[in-house]
């Protein structure tokens, strides 16, 4: 084996009288500059032999001075370790010798040494202490003799602390123990296992043959106060064996470690303690459990206040292994002092999936969701979107209250649409797609994804000039890409120019009273109408023309709606017919309609005197319409074809038998070329 020491000189204390009367032991020994090295095995087992004495031990020794100059600790699977600026005496008792000395080392700094060498078993006890404050750093724990390279794998630290380091060898026992203690001040933690870091810490850690125990551990982390104690057991085969004990007051959530899956839409501050247990395999993986309970105060969810939640602790699969939580229909306690103790927290805002018995009811409770009441009152609806991190295919703007309770999942709580929503929703004033609606409500619900309202029920603003009408509507949405809906609507004397600036893309500007019952469905993005019905618009004007009552049935399709069955009184007269009119900008359109006794003089006083259009008399025939697909600026020119006939029938102021032609509407203009037979010959009209 490798020399225990190597000594550069060698000086006895022997008096010329000792040698004479043959007393040949000195009265002291110095072995000066010296270099000492011990080496061990991967458990701390001894691997060096030292000399033995003859006499079984009981021969007297002489005071020994060692300077040695250098020390060396060789440990298998270890970092080897010297020591500098070592001065160490031995001082022979009655059966051990005592062993006193000091470490003055550039990188370990000052030390005091004592300790103790039992003569008959070999034992040893050595203490070292520092003689000020030390700065120690990650790097520098892991340059600890003898502790495990998995103890500083799992906690980390960075402070300024005395240190001592007891160190018993019994070679008849276990062989080698040791106990490092730090007391640490304005210190950094950091536990990996579950992202714990603090800052200011101080406490007391103790290191113990792979054992380590915190207590009065207590540091800042998320601008609020931690506490740690418990024992981190590294001596495990195959795993090591944390258990902790985690205590903090008013830890704000947002600045939670990413890895306790504490969604971000929640604010708040976070009182309560936990028991963690985690078990850690040497090969990797982590299994873990632990009970807890705190209360989140302040609490607000996308920015907006809601009650004190109430969360506790339980296993659950996934990266952590534990998460929090939802006590069902329990109130939270009054908030503490933030000085009081004790005021504890937990490890984070996730929740347990699966289900468990309510005690007091026998109900199932699922608690794969936490559960808050949320009341919001006159909230901006593009605020709230923003909130969301989200857009709609619809525009939106305006002020809703809304008071439900929200079911935010433990899985996939940063995706709203997983959310469960109940309750219920209002606004004085609220635009969609440009169209008013005031003094709406209804019921909301938000289950899997899909979005519902119930009894949704307000007015309807048209545009200047209009009276307002109602509307009642049920249905649902999936938040998916398209957001697919279906909807059953029943419209009361509906201004039907909100129906137009809603869907837009009608070729002609539609005004009267719609009353309406349909069922819709389609999807939102793009907005596609699909569904049937039947309606009656009283007031009708389609762009120019006006009608009184005018009956339909409706059939809408992807891109266009189709009218048939329409029944339009006016004058005395009717027109009857079908007509399509596109949704889209590609879509087309056309119509046939049939006039029968229609009083076209009243109808022209109605239109603009700027189409210089006189009509007088009753008149029946045809109308037919063209609708194409829309320009790049999205405008349409109409066309149509008139073909009219009556026996009392004048054309700007001339009397008239047939009338025939055509005209066109684009951009609220009408052209129009007529011709007929009057007087026995013919007329045009431009």
């Amino acid at each position: 084996q490798s020399p225990l020491a190597r000594v550069e000189k060698v000086r006895v204390d022997l008096s010329y009288w000792n040698v004479l009367f043959r007393e040949l032991t000195p009265n002291e020994v110095t072995l000066d500059r010296a270099e000492l090295t011990l080496r061990f095995d991967a458990d701390g087992r001894l691997l060096t032999r030292f000399p033995t004495l003859a006499g079984g031990g009981q021969a007297r020794l002489p005071p020994v001075v060692l300077q040695p100059r250098k020390l060396n600790i060789v440990q298998e699977v270890h970092p080897d370790i010297s020591f500098e600026g070592i001065d160490v005496a031995l001082t022979p008792a009655a059966e051990s010798v005592d062993i006193s000395g000091s470490i003055n080392d550039k990188a370990w700094g000052e030390w005091s040494l004592s300790g103790n060498f039992d003569l008959a078993t070999n034992a040893t006890v050595a203490e070292l202490r520092t003689r000020s404050n030390r700065h120690v750093t990650p790097a520098f724990l892991r340059t600890t003799p003898f502790v495990p390279q998995r103890v500083w794998d799992n906690v980390e630290g960075e402070a300024d602390t005395p240190g001592e380091l007891l160190f018993r060898f019994d070679p008849r026992g276990k062989g080698l123990s040791y106990r490092v203690t730090l007391d640490p001040h304005s210190g950094k933690v950091h536990v990996p296992s579950i992202d714990l870091r603090t800052e200011n810490t101080a406490g007391r850690v103790i290191v113990e043959d792979g054992l380590v125990t915190l207590s009065r551990l207590r540091g800042d982390a998320a601008k609020g106060m931690v506490r740690v104690g418990g024992t981190l057991d590294f001596r495990g085969d195959e795993e090591s064996l944390l258990k902790l004990k985690v205590s903090v007051e008013r830890l704000d959530v947002q600045d939670l470690p990413e890895v306790w899956g504490v969604p971000k839409r929640f604010e708040g501050r976070l009182n309560g303690d936990t028991n963690l247990d985690l078990r850690l395999r040497h090969g990797g993986g982590v299994r873990t459990g632990g009970t807890g309970r705190g209360v989140i105060y302040d609490a607000k969810l996308l920015g907006w206040p809601i009650q004190p939640v109430v969360i506790a602790l339980g296993p659950v699969p996934g990266p952590m292994g534990f998460a929090f939580q939802p006590l069902p229909k329990e109130p939270p306690p009054p908030l503490p002092p933030v000085q009081s103790w004790p005021v504890r927290a937990l490890k984070g805002l996730a929740w347990l999936l699966g289900e468990e018995k309510d005690g007091k009811n026998g109900k199932e409770v699922d608690t794969s969701f936490l559960t808050v009441n949320l009341t919001l009152r006159d909230i901006s609806v593009a605020e709230g979107l923003k909130q969301l991190g989200t857009t709609l295919p619809i525009d939106l703007d305006g002020k809703v209250t809304i008071s439900a309770s929200v079911g935010i999942p433990t899985d996939n709580a940063g995706d709203w649409r997983s959310y469960r929503v109940k309750g219920t929703a209002s606004t004085k004033s609220l635009k969609v797609n440009n169209v008013t609606l005031t003094d709406a409500k209804t019921t909301i619900t938000l289950d899997k994804g899909v979005a519902t309202l119930n009894d949704f029920t307000g007015n309807l603003i048209g545009v200047e000039g209009e009276a307002s009408g109602s509307f009642r509507a049920d249905g649902h949405v999936t938040l998916s890409d398209n957001y697919p809906y279906r909807a059953n609507v029943t419209l009361t004397k509906a201004p039907l120019s909100s129906v137009e600036r809603f869907v837009g893309g009608f070729p002609l500007e539609l005004r009267g009273d719609l009353t309406t019952a349909a069922n819709l469905s389609g999807s939102l993005s793009p907005l596609v109408v699909e569904g049937d019905g039947g309606a009656t618009v009283k007031g009708l004007r389609v762009g120019v023309f006006p009608l009184d009552t005018l009956t339909f049935n409706y059939r809408a399709e992807r891109d266009r709606v189709a009218f048939t069955k329409l029944d339009a009184s006016s004058g005395g007269g009717k027109l009857t017919g079908e007509l399509s009119l596109p949704l889209t900008a590609q879509g087309t359109g056309s119509g046939s309609l049939k006039l029968q006794d229609f009083d076209l003089g009243e109808a022209s006083k109605k239109i603009p005197s700027s189409a210089k259009l006189k009509l007088e008399g009753t008149a029946s025939g045809d109308l037919k319409m063209t609708i194409p697909k829309a320009d790049a600026r999205g405008d349409r020119e109409i066309s149509a074809e008139v073909d009219l006939k009556a026996p009392k029938l004048k054309l700007q102021g001339l009397p008239a038998e047939r009338i025939t032609g055509g005209a066109t509407y684009a951009n609220k203009s009408l052209r129009y070329k007529l011709a007929g037979d009057t007087l026995g010959g013919k007329f045009e009209v431009d």
